[in-house]
């Protein structure tokens, strides 16, 4: 887990570019970023082109490795109550171009945290916008099948 809460795209990077990963042994790295990039008036182009360049760079510092990006998570009491969620879906839109489906996958999780009538229960996201564990549980469930998949044989 190399993951820092607060953390933007280029803190990221910088870790990337200081040797994060040059003495790990990398099978699968997991990406999730970019939601305090889009709080803070990045635009979802920019978004996307950054972790863009994070994936490169991925790639650069671990050429066996995979990558499962995932999605922006969702945030907000609903899908429709929160207009971050649109620019969310208009990133997420974007990062499944970066993926080609076996180097790098794209999976995005956001439906499995979001009841059916389109609302995100406080259970799963007490501040509406942080995961708890039972969305953690959902997350897990959504994310396994996939993670699975890229690990066999690895």
């Amino acid at each position: 887990n190399l993951g820092i809460g607060g953390d933007w795209i280029q803190n990221v990077m910088w870790r990337l570019l200081n040797g994060v990963l040059d003495k790990l042994p990398v099978k699968v790295a997991v990406l999730l970023i970019g939601t305090n990039n889009l709080s803070n008036r990045f635009t979802p182009e920019e978004v996307a082109g950054g972790i863009g360049r994070l994936i490169k760079t991925i790639r650069e510092k671990a050429p066996e490795s995979r990558i499962l990006l995932l999605g922006i998570l969702p945030r907000g009491p609903s899908l429709e109550e929160n207009q971050a969620n649109r620019r969310i879906r208009e990133t997420n839109e974007r990062l499944a171009k970066l993926a080609d489906g076996t180097r790098v996958v794209f999976l995005d999780i956001g439906d499995a945290l979001v009841d059916p009538d389109g609302r995100i229960a406080p259970e799963v996201m007490p501040d509406q916008l942080h995961v708890a564990m039972p969305g953690f549980v959902r997350w897990m469930d959504a994310m396994s099948p996939v993670l699975d998949r890229m690990l066999e044989g690895r």
